[in-house]
């Protein structure tokens, strides 16, 4: 047979409390620091076009980058709790964390209860996974989501049934209306139905009328992903390409939180390797359910890498949604390694383990995935004091900053309720009104009678530009002031002194 039945007939008591640890950890672990840093510029993205109406949101994001599914659930939610940043957090880490279930799930499929609560904790004790639970954005719910659908995959292999079909098959239309990277989701378990005698003899016709039903619901997204897909091919993207292994090695290394673990993690996917060649060259391999889980991460990771070097993309949130079954695979290559083996696979499941929680770093304060801690609240606060002490003029660079600024410049978060047409943006009408100017606008503007100008600027933009503007206009640069992601330089007309 081509799986081996190891599901216990009962849930033993256990495993249910083991299991209500574990989510008991994981909610404290990424509650901890959940509201610490400032909201980030993705989060504004998402916070405003989530206060459109729902015909809104599908309209106007199915024409770009970003798949209308969680700005769509955001706006039940914001509807609810308020436009505030730790509640929308809370979202993203509620997803973060049933993301045990179908782990535990797919765990105790593979091997039993003890492979599904390791796999479980190593989730649970994921720096990566506890800061992506700190950022409103899509990443932890494909990621639960395309851990749903490995395991409905196993588990139409193991015994089709037709509430499982229709399971599968929402679950994967929620996968891509919720970020367009994670279609690799879809794109290998269809490949493995079409390689795999054995997978196709098992799923047969109904896995091609469920490919059929996905591609219909799949048609009013079809052509922005062609088109997204073609622009990144010919123009590249805003990642930078690969230049060699260590692209690989980081996105390991952020998956397994530190390069000692990282190392084990190596160690282990090799050994397997070694393991699965020679009993392929002996032919005693079969194509079981830890070969399938493997391909389903290794194939799209490895194919994205090389990718890379041609258009840049290989950015560790945009594969976030690999990480689940990535962590069941390497907990699964323990014991495939030593399957009679006691002492040896416990001590490297413990080994592992103790690993991943001796290098979690919960305060994602330390390493921007949202904001940064305090940093635009506290450039808001500067840049107000020197505006309304110096009738000061702030000039906005990059513009896509400006929601940032908004959310804390404006205290009741107005602009975030005001839907705007595309033509006329809320958030450039309420900066031109109260006194800032993005710098596509600064040709357009009278500096004269303005004694005080501001940049407010990331740390990495080049305000060169903007500086050749103001030199020619009589201005002198006073001072900059850095702030973590932020500076404000200050450029005054001679002779008038910047308090």
């Amino acid at each position: 047979m081509m799986f081996r039945h190891t599901l216990a007939p009962k849930k033993r008591q256990y495993d249910i409390w083991v299991c209500i640890g574990l989510f008991v950890m994981a909610i404290a672990l990424r509650a901890w620091h959940i509201g610490d840093t400032d909201i980030g510029s993705d989060e504004c993205f998402s916070l405003y076009y989530s206060q459109f109406s729902i015909g809104e949101i599908i309209r106007i994001l199915c024409q770009g980058d970003n798949p209308p599914l969680w700005e769509i659930l955001l706006h039940g939610w914001t509807g609810i709790f308020g436009i505030e940043v730790v509640p929308m957090r809370v979202l993203s880490m509620l997803f973060n964390v049933l993301t045990i279930i179908p782990l535990f799930l797919l765990g105790k499929h593979l091997s039993g209860s003890i492979l599904g609560i390791v796999t479980a904790a190593l989730f649970s004790l994921s720096t990566f996974s506890v800061f992506l639970s700190h950022e409103g954005r899509v990443y932890c719910l494909v990621g639960m989501l395309a851990a749903w659908s490995a395991l409905l995959f196993l588990q139409l292999i193991e015994k089709p049934d037709k509430a499982k079909w229709v399971a599968w098959v929402i679950v994967n239309v929620l996968i891509i209306y919720g970020h367009y990277m994670a279609i690799w989701v879809v794109v290998m378990q269809t490949t493995l139905w079409i390689a795999v005698t054995p997978i196709r003899k098992r799923l047969g016709l109904n896995m091609l009328y469920a490919l059929l039903v996905l591609a219909l619901l799949y048609l009013p997204i079809v052509p922005t992903l062609f088109w997204r897909f073609s622009e990144s091919g010919m123009h590249g993207t805003w990642v930078s390409r690969c230049h060699g292994l260590e692209d690989l090695y980081s996105m390991i290394c952020c998956f397994t939180n530190a390069p000692v673990t990282a190392v084990l993690a190596i160690t282990l996917m090799v050994a397997a390797l070694i393991k699965f060649l020679v009993r392929i060259i002996k032919k005693k391999f079969i194509i079981g359910p830890l070969m399938i889980v493997t391909l389903m991460w290794v194939v799209p990771l490895l194919v994205s890498f090389g990718l890379s070097f041609i258009v840049g993309f290989f950015l560790n949130r945009y594969f976030y949604f690999l990480m689940p079954i990535y962590l069941l695979s390497l907990s699964a290559y323990v014991q495939y390694l030593f399957p009679k083996q006691k002492v040896p696979s416990a001590a490297l499941t413990v080994l592992l383990v103790v690993a991943m929680a001796a290098s979690l770093k919960p305060d994602s304060s330390k390493l921007r995935y949202a904001g940064w801690k305090g940093d635009v609240s506290a450039v808001v606060q500067r840049m107000k004091t020197i505006k309304e002490e110096n009738d000061a003029l702030v000039i906005i660079n990059p513009e896509w900053i400006d929601k940032q600024l908004a959310y804390y410049i404006d205290d009741n978060h107005e602009t975030f309720r005001t839907q705007g047409s595309l033509s006329d943006p809320a958030f450039c009408c309420y900066f031109i009104k109260h006194g800032y100017i993005y710098e596509h606008l600064l040709g357009e503007t009278y500096l004269h009678d303005n004694p005080t100008i501001v940049i407010v600027h990331n740390n990495y933009q080049d305000i060169s530009p903007i500086i050749q503007c103001l030199d020619t206009q009589g201005y002198q640069q006073s001072r900059t002031e850095v702030f973590l992601q932020m500076s404000l330089t200050l450029y005054a007309k001679v002779s008038t002194p910047i308090i």
